[in-house]
């Protein structure tokens, strides 16, 4: 309203009509139009580039299992690498204030093409009792179903959906997650999507945080970049 008045008070005083007459017409259909376009964005709430060396990787990484003997990462002084490349580990980054819609992206490299195995993410972690309580989504080099999508409720997994895609190492790979009665999940290779969405309409996972995560067994694999947050 008040650009209105402006625009008519210059229009009316000044002659200005025939230039801006173009304005007046442009200017609601593009603040509709930029209202739009600015929907939910990333934000960043961590950058880990995992270069130092913890064995197994300390706070603000957690185990995401009970049981943590020979289930966590370890950051060799460049890279986050399973403690044992024959049992599933995974680790959740605590602390985040992070919203139910959220979102983490990794750069890796691995070797092997076991179907359902590989290097990864998840989401939607539970922390703490029952463990392994989350969605992920783990990658190998295998020539057809190399990415699983998976959902696991106290270690007992459901809802695999695979997909096919080459990859090189030092890809970028990005989970998003959002949706409570439905939680949808895509997944990216440097910045296009993989698939189509995945969805969980079956009494989906409603809350927690975002991790790195291990399914075995693949050969050499390898997490060399950690980032995440909130998508709003």
């Amino acid at each position: 309203m008040a650009l209105k008045i402006l625009l008519t008070f210059l229009v009316t005083t000044l002659g200005l009509h025939a230039q801006l007459s173009p304005l007046v017409s442009f200017s609601r259909a593009t603040v509709f139009k930029a209202a739009a376009a600015g929907g939910p964005t990333d934000v960043e709430l961590f950058n880990d580039n995992l270069n130092r060396s913890e064995t197994p990787a300390a706070s603000p990484w957690i185990c995401l299992f009970s049981t943590t003997a020979n289930r966590e990462f370890n950051l060799d002084g460049a890279d986050a690498i399973p403690e044992l490349v024959s049992t599933d580990c995974g680790n959740f980054y605590t602390g985040l204030a992070i919203a139910t819609n959220q979102w983490i992206e990794i750069t890796c490299s691995a070797s092997g093409t076991g179907t359902g195995a590989g290097i990864g993410m998840a989401v939607r972690i539970k922390d703490g009792s029952p463990d392994r309580t989350c969605y992920t989504v783990v990658m190998s080099k295998a020539a057809s179903n190399n990415v699983r999508v998976s959902k696991y409720v106290a270690r007992t997994q459901s809802g695999i959906v695979d997909y096919t895609q080459a990859w090189n190492d030092l890809d970028t790979w990005k989970v998003r997650c959002t949706g409570t009665t439905t939680v949808t999940i895509r997944v990216y290779l440097n910045g296009s999507q993989v698939g189509t969405d995945y969805t969980d309409a079956s009494s989906p996972l409603q809350a927690g945080t975002v991790g790195i995560y291990y399914s075995s067994t693949m050969t050499t694999p390898k997490i060399h970049t950690a980032r995440g947050g909130s998508y709003q």
